[in-house]
Parts: structure tokens; C-alpha cells; sequence
């Protein structure tokens, strides 16, 4: 099971907080930080609760490393990737933007975790964030 260190968790709790009054949170900090861990660890707690979580990437190159950091906290996950397995019974799904926006219909989400922020304001990313 992965551990949060002290920063980190602080950071969640925070997002806990802001979460409580807002639609939508932003974390930004430093490569290396360990937000994919951070991110984990929240999707974790939305699954225990049984939410849909869907964790969206841009570069297919981060579904293997985001899988790793999600099997590091016991994160059962599916796919919603061209060209990858998807399990439609897991309530946590890593995306490429790419294949989601294709498929926003077939997957209701409670939490959707964007990944490296700045590239979901393209078009793509606007009409998954939208809906």
C-alpha cells in the first residue's frame, strides 16, 4: 500500500476541503511531486465509496505508469484506450483523451482526474470537461 508522505497528505486533505465547496480542484505542483501517487490515493477513497472514477491522460505513454502508481495502492482499474482490454466492472478507469472523448456516452463518471492540466483546455479536453 502506498503512503502519502507528510506534504502530500496535507495536499489531500486540502482537496478534501475545497472539494466539499467547489465542482472542481486544481493541484499544481512540481515534477516529482508525486501527483499521479496523490491522484491514486483519491481515486482510491472514490472507489471505496463506489464512484466512478475516470483518471484522463493526453499521452498513452503515462496508461503504464499511471497503472503501476494504481496497483501500488491496490486500485483495481479497467482501460478506456484504443487497442487495450477494457473492464466496464471496474469503477476506476485510466483514459487517453483520445479514445474518451469517442466513448462519453458508455462512461459515467463521479470524479474525472485530468492529468497535466494545461493540455485539457484544447478541444478535445473542453468537450470531455464539459460533459
Amino acid at each position: 500500500m502506498l503512503e502519502l508522505r507528510a506534504d502530500q497528505a496535507e495536499v489531500y486533505e486540502r482537496v478534501r476541503e475545497a472539494s466539499r465547496e467547489h465542482q472542481s480542484v486544481l493541484i499544481q505542483c512540481a515534477t516529482g511531486y508525486g501527483k499521479t501517487a496523490l491522484a491514486s490515493v483519491i481515486a482510491k477513497g472514490a472507489a471505496d465509496k463506489r464512484k466512478r472514477a475516470i483518471f484522463g491522460v493526453f499521452n498513452r505513454d503515462l496508461v503504464r505508469q499511471t497503472a503501476n502508481t494504481f496497483q501500488s495502492v491496490g486500485l483495481a482499474h479497467g482501460y478506456i484506450v484504443a487497442g487495450l482490454p477494457s473492464n466496464p466492472f471496474c469503477s476506476t478507469q485510466i483514459a487517453t483523451a483520445g479514445t474518451l472523448v469517442n466513448r462519453l456516452d458508455r462512461w459515467p463518471a463521479d470524479l474525472f482526474v485530468a492529468d497535466e492540466g494545461r493540455l485539457w483546455a484544447s478541444p478535445t479536453g473542453r468537450k470531455i470537461i464539459d460533459h
